[in-house]
């Protein structure tokens, strides 16, 4: 028996190898295949290259680390969520907002949405004045909890805002938020109806068009008129089309 015991650490840690190296093997097996592909298509570029062979090496020795939480694994490959009391977490359970994703370019939002969510539009003007986006509960900024989590490094931000509303809110934030005016110097109005005599040609020929990028069925001259005569009581004008 102690004979057997004192074996133990040595059969231990060549587990730990053979489990390690199985790791390496089924990561390998994974992310060869994809890296492989990339390489071909940028076998021109050596700094491409070099860069895909040290992703290729840091998946491998890293695997852990890219393993869903959600789906079942084997259990040498599990990783822990709780350690001695303590929640642990990692990278992957960063997800990325609408900033992030419109990163670069534009993002149309719907101004009595982001009103309605709470913070949003402070974080929104945040975000716009730093040109930087910082990662943040909502939880922990207003120190509701005392748990501490990753804090990713601000990523920098160049994206153009656009905030759909009616004139009212527009008017609303002019009047009473004094940084609006410096983060949204454009105002774009739109007409809610337009004359009817003078579009009714183009008015049909829009109803035509929509057809046609819906696969629907074409209108009749009698489905044609009834749609402007509907239009021009929701503009509550007869002379008048609605817009919308």
């Amino acid at each position: 028996m102690q004979a057997a015991i004192k074996k133990f650490p040595v059969w231990r840690k060549e587990t730990k190898r053979k489990l390690q190296a199985l790791n390496r093997e089924v990561a390998e097996l994974a992310v060869n295949h994809s890296i492989d592909e990339l390489k071909e298509k940028y076998a021109k570029s050596q700094a491409i290259l070099n860069y895909l062979t040290a992703v290729q090496k840091d998946i491998i020795e890293h695997v852990r680390d890219f393993i869903p939480h959600s789906e079942k694994v084997l259990p040498f490959m599990e990783v822990q969520q709780a350690h001695m009391g303590s929640l642990v977490t990692d990278f992957t359970m960063i997800k990325p907002g609408a900033l992030h994703k419109a990163n670069g370019g534009y993002l149309i939002i719907d101004a009595r949405k982001v009103l309605m969510q709470p913070y949003a539009w402070e974080t929104l003007k945040r975000c716009l004045k730093s040109g930087e986006i910082r990662i943040e509960s909502l939880e922990r900024a207003l120190s509701l909890i005392s748990t501490s989590s990753l804090e990713p490094q601000p990523i920098p931000l160049d994206v153009k805002v656009i905030l759909l509303g009616d004139p009212i809110i527009y008017y609303l934030l002019s009047l009473y938020d004094p940084e609006f005016q410096d983060f949204f110097k454009v105002a774009a109005d739109f007409a809610g109806s337009i004359d009817r005599e003078e579009n009714l040609t183009e008015y049909a020929r829009m109803l035509a068009t929509i057809a046609r990028r819906e696969k629907l069925r074409p209108l009749s001259q009698k489905a044609v008129a009834r749609v402007i005569e509907h239009s021009a009581r929701m503009a509550d004008d007869a002379s008048k089309l609605l817009t919308h």
